[in-house]
């Protein structure tokens, strides 16, 4: 809310203020008139610290003029004029309306030599009052998941890398690591996440997801030095934008020679 500043932002501490004049305050380039102001500090239970702010009505943003957000309160309110471009003084020339949402959950669990590990991700980004006649174009999704296992072969336990019983300049061949990983990326609308649909005055993202595949051998010489080799099998939905535009599916292969103190 705008008197977060109160309380240190969106995450600090407490700070001690006297409420301000209403000309103290100013929203947007203008100032904030009292009764407004006793209605906001009346319904948040805190003082409004002097200073110049910019609030967006749609979305219910509110930061310091010339800088980035602060916090977040109802939209919709009548506190200024309509919110400048340039108010947060971006520069990225993207304009965003709406809510950003991201949730996720990841697992990891290892026994001995063995490990496995996991983690979704969804994103959504509201798009309100962004079309041609000011109406709301459909919310953009972003989705990510993927699964991922390693096995010792020789038998060595896994603790972040692995040291090798045996290394190599010592007593032994080193240590070998089977991997495998599968993991899948989708961009699209909440509405139809996947079907490709011809976008109209770009207002609808045309849907693609990518898949990929992988699977991995890696010899630990010793603790420190580890060669790996990854075998990876990729496949994009729309492949007309796939840089393997015949089929949409690609392989490739990487070798890594890694040193880690």
């Amino acid at each position: 809310m705008l008197v977060n500043l109160l309380r240190g932002g969106c995450c600090g501490s407490a700070l001690v203020a006297i409420a301000a004049p209403a000309a103290d305050v100013v929203i947007n380039g203008a100032a904030l008139a009292a009764d407004k102001q006793r209605a906001l500090e009346q319904a948040y239970r805190v003082p409004i610290k002097p200073g110049r702010y910019w609030y967006d009505a749609v979305s219910g943003v509110w930061g310091l003029e010339d800088g980035p957000a602060l916090g977040q309160i109802h939209p919709n309110l009548a506190l200024g004029p309509p919110l400048r471009a340039d108010a947060s003084h971006g520069n990225t020339r993207v304009f965003v309306n709406g809510r950003r949402l991201r949730r996720g959950v990841e697992a990891a669990w290892t026994m001995g030599p063995v490990s496995l590990s996991a983690e979704h991700m969804h994103v959504s980004d509201e798009r309100t009052g962004m079309g041609t006649s000011g109406t709301a174009l459909p919310t953009v999704t972003a989705q990510g998941w993927y699964l991922a296992g390693t096995w010792v072969v020789t038998g060595e336990r896994k603790d972040g890398r692995v040291d090798p019983e045996h290394g190599l300049f010592g007593d032994g061949l080193g240590a070998l690591e089977l991997t495998a990983r599968i993991e899948r990326l989708t961009f699209g609308t909440e509405s139809d996440p996947l079907v490709p649909a011809p976008p109209a005055l770009g207002v609808v993202p045309v849907a693609n997801a990518d898949r990929v595949v992988t699977f991995g051998l890696s010899w630990y010489l010793t603790r420190h030095l580890k060669i790996a080799g990854n075998a990876v099998f990729e496949s994009v939905l729309d492949r007309e934008r796939s840089p393997a535009p015949q089929d949409g599916d690609f392989p490739t292969a990487v070798v890594q020679f890694q040193f880690a103190l």
